[in-house]
C-alpha cells in the first residue's frame, strides 16, 4: 500500500514523495523522519512531530507528543484520525501543511476475502463478473521493480588530474576526514580538512550528510551546510572551500527541481537586515594605506553578505558556550578566540550573552561588554572575526567574515631612529 504526500503552500504542491511503509514519521529530524522540515524555517515543528500509520487498509495520523500539536483539516487531534485523499495535516499552529495526494492499494487477489474493500483507480476498475467459468490462466512472471545495477557510491575527484576514485557507501555511517580511522581518509596534506570533518549516514534508503564541527565547513553544491541535509544523485560535496571534492552517485534518488537562483535555501537562510553594516565592513570595503594618508575605505562594485558558518538551537539546554576549545557547543577557530570565550544563556524566552573571561572581549553593537548583556535578534554580536545573532527560538547563528576581509598596505616603511652616540 502506498501513500503520496506533498507540502501544500497556498494550494501549490511542493516536495511530493511516496511511501510504502507501515509507519511514516514527519518532523524536523532527518535521522528518524521520512518527511522532514528545516528548523530555521519551521521552528514550531518538533523533532518527531507526527506519524502516518497503516492500519487495516487505512492510513491514520497520530500526534507524536509534539509541542505545538497536529491538526487534520483544521482540527487539533488527540487520538489517531483517518486521512483520505485531499486531507490536510498541519504540524503546529502556523506550521507547514502536508496534503494527502493519493492512496494506492493493491488490487484484489483471488484469495482475498470479499469483505476487504480496496480503492482502485478508475482506469483499472475490475470488469463485471461473468457467469461462465473462467479457464485457468497460465502463470505469468510477476512484475518486479528495476534492479539497481550501480549501487550508491562516492566519486573522489583529484583536484589536479581530475582522476576519479570510487568509494563504496556500504556502511550505515561513513566518516570523512584526515583521521586514519575514518572510512574515507583524506590526504594529511589537505590543510582545509579537519581530522573528523563530516559524516554520511544512511537512513532507510536515503543518504544524509552532517558537518562534524569542522573548522572550514562542509559544502553541498557550493552551499555551506549548518544542519543535516539529504543527498541526491549528482550532489557535490566539498570539504572546506577549495578542499577535496566528492560526487554522490545514487540513481535511486534523483535530484529534485533546483531552487530558483537567488532564493535562500534551508542551509543558507537570509541574512537579517541588521547585518548590512557588517556586510559592508566585511565584503564591500578595501582599506588602503599609502603610508602618508589616513585610512580610506573604498567600495568596489558588487556586494556580498557574510557567510553563515553555523547555527545551533538551545533545545533543552539553558546555555550555549562559544570558544576555541573542543568542549564548547559552538567551536570557533582563530587567534583572537579564547578557549572559552563567551556564553549565551536562555531564560524565560530571552537570551543574554556574557564574556567568559576572554582576552579580546565580546562586543554588542560595537561596545565591549563587561557583564551579562541581554540581546535581541537585531543586535550585532562580535567575537573576533565572527558576527553572531542570538534568539530564544532559533538559537545562535555564527557568520564568518574572514574570507571577505582584505587589507592592502602600500609603501609601508619602518623608520628606525639612529642609535644614541656615547660621548665621554
Amino acid at each position: 500500500m502506498k501513500i503520496v504526500l506533498a507540502e501544500d503552500r497556498s494550494g501549490q504542491l511542493h516536495g511530493e514523495h511516496s511511501f510504502t511503509g507501515d509507519v511514516i514519521r514527519v518532523g524536523r529530524d532527518p535521522a528518524v523522519c521520512h518527511y522532514f522540515f528545516p528548523q530555521e524555517q519551521w521552528p514550531m515543528v518538533s523533532r518527531k512531530h507526527a506519524e502516518f500509520r497503516l492500519s487495516e487498509g487505512r492510513y491514520l495520523v497520530a500526534d507524536a507528543s509534539s509541542r505545538f500539536g497536529t491538526f487534520v483539516n483544521g482540527q487539533r487531534i488527540t487520538d489517531p484520525v483517518e486521512v483520505r485523499v485531499g486531507s490536510q495535516v498541519q504540524l503546529g499552529t502556523g506550521g507547514p501543511i502536508l496534503r494527502v495526494v493519493s492512496i494506492e492499494q493493491a488490487p484484489l487477489s483471488r484469495h482475498e476475502p470479499a469483505g476487504n474493500v480496496r480503492a482502485v483507480p478508475p482506469q483499472s476498475q475490475p470488469m463485471a463478473p461473468s457467469t461462465q467459468k473462467m479457464p485457468t490462466a497460465q502463470p505469468t512472471a510477476p512484475r518486479t521493480a528495476p534492479v539497481r545495477t550501480d549501487p550508491a557510491h562516492l566519486d573522489l575527484i583529484h583536484p589536479d588530474t581530475r582522476q576519479v576514485k570510487r568509494i563504496e557507501l556500504n556502511k550505515e555511517i561513513t566518516r570523512l576526514g584526515r583521521d586514519p580511522e575514518a572510512e574515507v581518509v583524506i590526504d594529511a596534506a589537505a590543510a582545509v580538512v579537519s581530522r573528523r570533518h563530516a559524516e554520511i549516514k544512511k537512513t532507510g534508503e536515503q543518504f544524509f550528510i552532517s558537518d562534524l564541527k569542522s573548522f572550514n565547513g562542509t559544502l553541498v553544491d557550493g552551499k555551506r551546510i549548518t544542519e543535516t541535509v539529504a543527498l541526491f544523485d549528482g550532489d557535490e560535496i566539498q570539504l572546506g572551500v577549495g578542499g577535496p571534492l566528492l560526487r554522490l552517485v545514487d540513481p535511486a534518488h534523483p535530484a529534485p527541481a533546483k531552487r530558483s537562483p537567488g532564493a535562500p535555501s534551508a542551509s543558507q537562510p537570509a541574512i537579517p537586515s541588521a547585518f548590512g553594516q557588517i556586510a559592508a565592513m566585511a565584503s564591500r570595503q578595501t582599506i588602503v594605506s599609502t603610508g602618508s594618508s589616513s585610512l580610506q575605505p573604498t567600495t568596489p562594485p558588487g556586494s556580498a553578505q557574510p557567510q553563515l558558518l553555523a547555527r545551533l538551537s538551545f533545545d533543552t539546554r539553558p546555555q550555549l558556550s562559544v570558544g576555541r576549545a573542543s568542549d564548547n557547543d559552538l567551536r570557533l577557530d582563530g587567534l583572537q578566540i579564547s578557549n572559552h570565550h563567551a556564553r549565551f544563556t536562555r531564560t524565560n524566552g530571552s537570551v543574554a550573552v556574557e564574556d567568559a573571561g576572554s582576552t579580546n572581549g565580546v562586543y554588542v553593537n560595537g561596545e565591549r561588554i563587561s557583564g551579562r548583556r541581554p540581546v535581541q535578534l537585531a543586535d550585532i554580536i562580535q567575537i573576533g572575526p565572527f558576527v553572531l545573532q542570538a534568539d530564544a527560538h532559533q538559537g545562535v547563528a555564527v557568520y564568518d567574515t574572514r574570507s571577505k576581509t582584505r587589507i592592502d598596505c602600500i609603501n609601508i616603511a619602518k623608520v628606525v631612529p639612529p642609535a644614541p652616540v656615547n660621548r665621554r
